[in-house]
């Protein structure tokens, strides 16, 4: 737990050095420009919007007031531009607002090219999907085109079976009544018989001759009553 303590502490060190050196270089920079502000508020407020640039997360000026350390420093680089200002007999405040200004025009243009960015992110996405529904609607709609196809095709199929049946049963009703003599039609047993035999006598067993005698009991009334 205490080496997790300090490996933590020393993460916020560094982070905190880190800091403490963009700090360091932005007021630098802010009495090589020779920048003025009013009071110590105004500077943090400056620095934040430029630490927000910096690190690319947001920053506050009251985050910077409150850490003793950086306070520190705006609180000294207040004091000596103060005096050099008296010095000179120019303290206006403000005396250089462009360059202030400057550093929020950038931050509005880096956040607006984040929401930007996001927004064209979100678009692609919306775009990306609506792509996906279209591509599943043409996929429903052709497979149930191909499914009434095949459905169509199935009937038919079957109806051609079915006619193909009954001719057959027809032309097979015609021979047995023309050798009826030879070959006894056993309804009750769905057999062809051998007549003439007395002993292993079934020309067709009922296996197979069964589907005849279905279509010939659904026709009974057609062919006049005969089996």
């Amino acid at each position: 737990m205490k080496n997790n303590r300090n490996t933590f502490k020393k993460f916020q060190d560094d982070n905190q050095d880190a800091r403490a050196k963009i700090i360091q270089n932005y007021l630098h920079f802010a009495k090589k420009r020779k920048l003025g502000f009013p009071h110590v508020t105004a500077l943090a407020e400056a620095l934040a919007e430029h630490l927000s640039i910096a690190e690319g997360k947001p920053c506050s000026k009251s985050t910077l007031l409150r850490n003793q350390k950086y306070k520190a420093k705006l609180v000294g680089f207040m004091a000596v531009a103060n005096i050099t200002s008296h010095k000179n007999g120019k303290y206006d405040g403000f005396s250089r607002r462009p360059e202030v200004e400057n550093f929020k025009e950038r931050l509005e243009i880096t956040n607006l090219r984040r929401e930007n960015e996001r927004l064209k992110i979100l678009y692609q996405e919306t775009e990306r999907r609506k792509e996906e529904e279209r591509n599943r609607e043409s996929e429903v709609l052709l497979t149930g085109g191909d499914t009434e196809r095949r459905s169509t095709e199935r009937r038919s199929t079957i109806e051609e079976l079915q006619n193909r049946h009954a001719l057959t049963c027809q032309a097979l009703h015609a021979l047995l009544t023309h050798i009826e003599d030879f070959v006894l039609v056993d309804a009750d047993g769905e057999r062809f018989i051998d007549r003439a035999k007395l002993r292993n006598n079934v020309i067709v067993e009922r296996r197979l001759a069964s589907p005849f005698f279905v279509w010939l009991r659904a026709h009974r009334g057609v062919l006049g009553g005969k089996s």
